[in-house]
């Protein structure tokens, strides 16, 4: 069996997001993408809570087979395991799991952290898990960044942020070719970002 793991900030879970596991189920050999928000950003960025970036990813994933696309809160145990969110905490708690042992996990990263890639602690240890063929890498391309064979449009969740405090409600023709139908009434209902 074959994971994708596709972490990320996801605030707000975007278009691009969506786009980015369309392209990853269509390309790659995976018998399950595993859709999991930070519980706790490495970087220290403020984050809407995790239940509510967690519920996004839900409603932004109901478009895909619910048997071959599923939302994890996988970082919050690494959260609790580890205390912190890093990369290589991540996939040590993975692949520490019963339920991968003897699978191969794809990690899905932006092709613009590609630069600094090797400067990211844990690097060595993820370059012998790929040696090892435990672990592989898919790098998907952002307009914007880099010179990938193919990019996602250029959505970004701080434009969609900004956007959302500038206006003071939710707009949702501005707002429609960037988020998921769901997550839009999401953000409605809870009235988050304002």
């Amino acid at each position: 069996m074959r994971i994708a793991f596709y972490g990320g900030s996801f605030n707000p879970p975007h278009v691009g997001h969506q786009l980015t596991l369309a392209y990853v189920l269509s390309t790659q050999n995976v018998d399950e993408v595993w859709v999991a928000p930070v519980f706790n950003h490495p970087d220290g960025k403020q984050l809407v809570d995790f239940d509510h970036r967690l519920a996004m990813c839900q409603h932004m994933v109901s478009m895909f087979d619910n048997n071959r696309v599923v939302v994890k809160d996988t970082e919050k145990e690494v959260y609790e395991q580890f205390g912190s969110g890093l990369t290589i905490n991540t996939v040590r708690y993975l692949l520490n799991r019963p339920k991968l042992d003897g699978h191969q996990l794809l990690l899905i990263l932006g092709y613009d952290i590609l630069p600094s890639f090797e400067r990211w602690q844990g690097y060595e240890e993820l370059a012998k898990l790929r040696s090892a063929g435990k672990l592989d890498f898919f790098f998907v391309g952002r307009t914007g960044h880099g010179h990938s064979p193919v990019e996602m449009p250029r959505i970004s969740s701080t434009e969609i942020r900004q956007m959302l405090l500038s206006s003071g409600e939710m707009n949702d023709g501005m707002l429609a070719g960037m988020l998921p139908s769901g997550v839009r009434k999401y953000i409605r209902s809870t009235r988050l970002y304002r």
